[in-house]
């Protein structure tokens, strides 16, 4: 049997530059905190916390909760890439719809190094090495510059090609597919199955803009506008307040500067606080439906839909 799961309480402290902030640790306890005082509840009933991070050392989410208290609870630690904080929503998620947990942390921060991401380690094979190889077949990529960026480049030329590819990820030689195109629509499609809906339907929708070039991919891929028709959904005005959906009214993962494991979770605060009627000057009229994206690079998406439930 799943059971139903509602998000009661959202915190979040403000994004800010490293060294002009707290540590992670400190911030993350803020936040889950805040959390706690927002459902009205107390840390003792939590069962379970999932804390997700990329730039820390094993056991940074145990150090986080440890600000809030020491019950003895599991805590999880969570890395999915860009994916991370809505990858420890989705695991919290699942531990409440099984039975398994009545009330689960789902907790997210980062703080960034200075420069373009890339890996940590050489002295062995980069997970993301099969992607790598097939940029390099498709459109070439330098080391020496932000692989990212490359990823993304290549994806927003993709654009500018014919439409209508069908094959497999490495196969296809779509750079929209290696940076997640494809999976974001697979997951999109499940999404609206399972909840009876279609896209056509949102009202609000907070998607992962980590380059312009991936907002536009998105549209489509979520079903948000048919495909190839996304330039003209944004210059039609069909994505923002007045239009045929309101799309990231936080200001998006551009406006906060993307610390990995945080962003997931920020989306799910806004999009609460928009259910709720709560987003002041960012509010959108009458919000019902909404919707979260949230993509990692090397092979993580994450979609989740959010419903006003009535008092």
């Amino acid at each position: 049997m799943t059971q139903a799961v509602h998000v009661v309480g959202v915190g979040m402290i403000p994004f800010t530059k490293p060294g002009a902030s707290e540590s992670c640790e400190v911030m993350g306890a803020k936040a889950a905190q805040l959390a706690l005082d927002d459902a009205g509840i107390a840390y003792t009933q939590v069962d379970q916390a999932y804390v997700g991070y990329v730039f820390g050392d094993s056991t940074a989410g145990q150090a986080a909760v440890y600000g809030v208290g020491m019950t003895g609870i599991p805590v999880i630690n969570v890395n999915n890439n860009c994916a991370t904080g809505s990858t420890a929503l989705f695991l919290a998620r699942q531990a409440v719809a099984s039975g398994s947990a009545g009330c689960v942390l789902a907790l997210g921060f980062d703080q960034m190094v200075p420069g373009p991401l890339k890996g940590n380690w050489t002295d062995r094979p980069s997970p993301l090495s099969r992607f790598l190889d097939s940029m390099a077949t498709d459109q070439g990529w330098d080391p020496a510059l932000p692989r990212a960026a490359q990823f993304f480049g290549g994806a927003a030329r993709a654009c500018m090609a014919d439409f209508g590819i069908a094959a497999s990820t490495f196969e296809s030689h779509d750079m929209r597919k290696l940076v997640g195109a494809d999976m974001a629509r697979a997951a999109a499609a499940q999404v609206y199955a399972a909840a009876g809906i279609g896209p056509e339907d949102l009202d609000v929708v907070e998607l992962h803009d980590c380059f312009t070039a991936n907002e536009l991919i998105t549209y489509e891929s979520l079903g948000l506008t048919p495909e190839g028709t996304a330039e003209r959904f944004i210059l039609d005005g069909d994505n923002s307040y007045g239009g045929r959906v309101v799309t990231h009214p936080s200001g998006g993962l551009l406006s906060k500067g993307h610390p990995l494991g945080a962003t997931g979770l920020a989306q799910c605060a806004e999009l609460t606080w928009q259910l709720r009627g709560q987003a002041e000057q960012r509010q959108v009229e009458g919000a019902r439906l909404a919707l979260q994206h949230n993509l990692g690079l090397g092979g993580a998406c994450v979609v989740t839909l959010y419903e006003k439930v009535d008092a």
